[in-house]
């Protein structure tokens, strides 16, 4: 894995991702005759290319301008919003600009160990933890801005009509994290499929699988524990609203939580 890393200190990442793509390889190798570890190869490198492209924009085009409208009298965001809204966003995009220069190392050798890059570099995803237990709050705080705050709206919708954008609204490009490690197990499986036994990655391929899995179980579950508090927020809402409050409503609320978490749900009814 070193090997696939080895060049990263002499890119520039922005360079990297934004430039044009390499002159497509031989597919057919001795270790790989059919082409198809080779196609499943530089699938990694073009979504890994599309992902950190989108992680960029959603930095320049959000993140850095709502930065810089968030102070002085003509702020349109509190700088503490910003912070829920990003979370860890740009250590998100810092690994992956790592992982982009990575594959595009590993494209280069004869026999690409790509199990073998992902899982020495699965640790890194870690990283993930904060991004997706912020996801709920830096929703909720989005919502509520665009229905509060007229300038900031107006935002958003202008951002989201800028080429570089092709239509994506802030929401579309928060999510992107989300899907992505469960995109990574899909292709690990596919290419393990795809490598022999006596291949020199397939060790690689095993634990890279295994590591990564670790990570989309994680993601999996948090998202579930994001449905579940979505739901119990709109029968709170309802039980509050209700002329039938603290009676029935309130214990399907409260049971339909505690199915779920280990916490005490409290409604302030």
């Amino acid at each position: 894995a070193m090997g696939c890393f080895g060049s990263k200190v002499d890119r520039e990442r922005s360079g990297s991702v934004r430039g044009e793509e390499a002159a497509p390889r031989t597919l057919i190798t001795e270790d790989d005759p059919s082409g198809r570890r080779i196609q499943i190869a530089k699938e990694f490198l073009d979504t890994e290319r599309t992902y950190v492209q989108s992680l960029e924009t959603c930095k320049r085009v959000y993140l850095d301008e709502l930065r810089a409208r968030s102070t002085g009298k003509k702020a349109i965001i509190k700088p503490k919003d910003v912070d829920v809204i990003f979370s860890n966003l740009e250590e998100l995009l810092a690994v992956h600009a790592d992982v982009f220069a990575g594959l595009e190392t590993c494209l280069e050798q004869p026999a690409p160990r790509i199990g073998e890059l992902f899982s020495t570099i699965a640790e890194r995803f870690k990283c993930y933890t904060t991004y997706i237990n912020n996801y709920n709050d830096a929703i909720s705080c989005l919502v509520a801005l665009q229905k509060k705050k007229k300038p900031f709206a107006e935002f958003t919708r202008e951002m989201m009509e800028l080429p570089e954008c092709n239509g994506l609204s802030l929401p579309a490009f928060l999510i992107m994290p989300i899907q992505r490690i469960p995109r990574y197990v899909l292709l690990l499986q596919d290419l393990n499929k795809q490598t022999p036994e006596d291949h020199i990655d397939k060790t690689g391929c095993l634990e890279a699988l295994d590591n990564i899995r670790e990570v989309a179980d994680y993601v999996n579950e948090e998202k579930r524990i994001i449905e579940n508090m979505q739901e119990c927020a709109q029968l709170e809402e309802h039980i509050i609203n209700s002329p039938v409050r603290g009676s029935f409503l309130f214990f399907v609320c409260f049971f339909h939580v505690s199915a779920h978490f280990s916490v005490c749900c409290t409604c302030s009814l």
